[in-house]
């Protein structure tokens, strides 16, 4: 029950931070992100194995990676906290260089002596024995996590709209899941030696990641289409590189080595796997891709669409169904949700063409020109929050690219999401 826990809680960490990533992956928020995911996966591991295991000094080895990935937990946190929404980290080199080299010294003490000594064996089982290390770990793992906890509640009282809510999503999944530790965890063992609800430690963490991962795509909630899409290219490439390396692993053990490994050598040998192969780029790329044939969303000719696009614009005459023509061309072959080609000529908006829209857009002067006026490329994703993200937001397009000729403006070329769910890249931007 409780390794079947562990799983579950382990490839729904893993598939959240999958999909925050996949999201945006340019976004330095996005990334830490999936760095702390990762962290917390491979501190749930180790706890478990301090868990389960008999051997004591195995138990000790799996304490001290538990605190090592701790302080990597409490480093990603902090970083993620002070990030969150932008797109950048906002520290100076220095002071990014010493949280590095302090939390370096930390992870370093973790596995060291100096944290743990040794454990105390009893009848009602182990005790590690803390040592002058653990001081440290207090200062710095710790003390990360209070800070970013205040860092948090001030963010969260200072913001305002969609900001203010992305912020109390993430204090609301913090809350839950150290309020289920400390009530179900932390009070029942050490007041009454009740520990049944330990195991479900992996489980309490998906509150706070779930929360999370919605906090950051609060400003645009994900095309069911695209979670399906990675949700199975994730799945699948997980289910895959568990089955086929642990199978290697088992024959080549059996075979070679002639012992048996046993259930708990089998889960490592099964988790690492799922680990290194969530980092594995080229597999990754080959489900992707598999999946989005199947959701007709691979990518695009660039050429071919271009001799599209030049062959409509020799060919039609009326600039209705030039508008008309061209946008569907772009959206087809694009593989894109929505798009509205916005013209406009001596102050005013004379042709309008929208497909992909639930209802047809009503754009105003204001809107258009508001826009037209700041002569650049605008990515939904790119930009931090101001008064041209939120226009963005209300006309619910995700990109903006102003059409001109070599002396005027001409109109507004307005995209909606790519339909796999993935940001635009520099490809799609300069055809």
């Amino acid at each position: 029950m409780d390794l079947l826990i562990l799983i579950f809680s382990v490839l729904g960490n893993l598939a959240l931070g999958s999909l925050v990533y996949f999201k945006n992956p340019r976004s330095s928020t996005n990334k830490l992100f999936v760095a702390l995911t990762t962290a917390i996966v491979l501190m749930l591991v180790s706890n478990y194995f301090s868990v389960a295991n008999k051997n004591p000094d195995e138990i000790l080895i799996a304490i001290r990676f538990a605190m090592f990935f701790a302080s990597v937990l409490s480093f990603f946190y902090l970083l993620f906290v002070i990030t969150f929404p932008k797109q950048n980290i906002p520290l100076t080199k220095l002071k990014l260089f010493l949280l590095i080299i302090s939390t370096l010294i930390t992870m370093i003490v973790a596995l060291s002596p100096y944290m743990f000594t040794s454990l105390q064996v009893s009848g009602s089982g182990v005790q590690p024995i803390p040592g002058p290390g653990i001081a440290l770990f207090a200062l710095t793992a710790v003390g990360s996590i209070t800070f970013s906890i205040f860092t948090l509640f001030i963010k969260s009282r200072n913001r305002k709209g969609i900001e203010r809510l992305q912020f109390n999503f993430i204090l609301l999944g913090t809350a839950t899941m150290f309020g289920l530790i400390i009530l179900t965890i932390f009070i029942p063992v050490n007041l009454f030696n009740f520990s049944a609800f330990a195991p479900f430690l992996p489980v309490y963490t998906l509150a706070f990641v779930g929360s999370t991962a919605y906090a950051i795509v609060r400003h645009r909630l994900l095309d069911i289409r695209a979670v399906v899409a990675r949700t199975v290219a994730f799945g699948s490439l997980a289910s895959v590189l568990f089955i086929f390396y642990v199978a290697i692993s088992i024959l080549a053990t059996t075979l070679l080595l002639k012992t048996i490994i046993n259930l708990q050598q089998t889960i490592i040998f099964g988790v690492l796997t799922i680990v290194i192969g969530y980092t594995f780029q080229p597999l990754r790329k080959i489900f992707t891709n598999t999946t989005d044939k199947i959701f007709f969303k691979e990518d695009y000719d660039s050429n071919q669409l271009l001799s599209n696009l030049t062959k409509i614009m020799a060919e039609t005459i009326l600039i209705d169904d030039i508008a008309h023509k061209l946008l569907y061309e772009i959206i087809f072959q694009m593989r894109l949700s929505r798009g509205s080609f916005v013209l406009t000529d001596a102050g005013k908006v004379f042709v309008t063409e929208s497909q992909g829209f639930k209802e047809n857009p009503v754009y105003s002067e204001k809107d258009v020109f508001s826009l037209q006026a700041l002569d650049k490329n605008l990515i939904f994703e790119d930009l931090e929050e101001s008064p041209i993200k939120e226009l963005m937001r209300k006309l619910d397009v995700t990109i903006v690219i102003p059409l001109k000729t070599q002396v005027d403006h001409v109109g507004l070329l307005l995209l909606g999401e790519k339909a796999s769910g993935e940001i635009y890249s520099t490809k799609y931007i300069k055809v």
